[in-house]
């Protein structure tokens, strides 16, 4: 098991996520306007990191998905995604990618879940 299946089962995860923090820090106003339009914020996704967990509650709250679905539909568009802890992990990348593909892979990712 990972570090990041371990944290996530260690401390219940609604969600969980790895980012890098200077390639976010310019989103603050954006993401405060985005909380502010969709009100819960425990109802939706802002921005799908590289490396992200989503349990059952939120696949279906945010993305109208059952995790099993969600891994069905990016299973062949992602290096890995898999059923875990009642929720689903994808990782785009495990390994160091730019900012660019940082910020565009929240773009493929809800394409995919539409």
């Amino acid at each position: 098991m990972t570090d990041f299946q371990f944290f996530i089962e260690a401390f219940e995860a609604y969600t969980a996520e790895l980012n890098i923090h200077e390639y976010t820090l310019h989103q603050f106003d954006e993401k405060q306007n985005f909380y502010k339009t969709k009100g819960d914020i425990r109802k939706a996704v802002f921005r799908v990191p590289p490396v992200s967990f989503y349990d059952r509650l939120l696949c279906q709250k945010a993305f109208n998905l059952e995790p099993e679905e969600i891994v069905g539909r990016l299973q062949d568009h992602v290096e890995k995604v898999y059923y875990h802890h009642d929720g689903v992990v994808v990782v785009y990348s495990s390994k160091p990618v730019t900012k660019e593909v940082y910020l565009s892979v929240n773009d493929i990712i809800k394409s995919l879940l539409k």
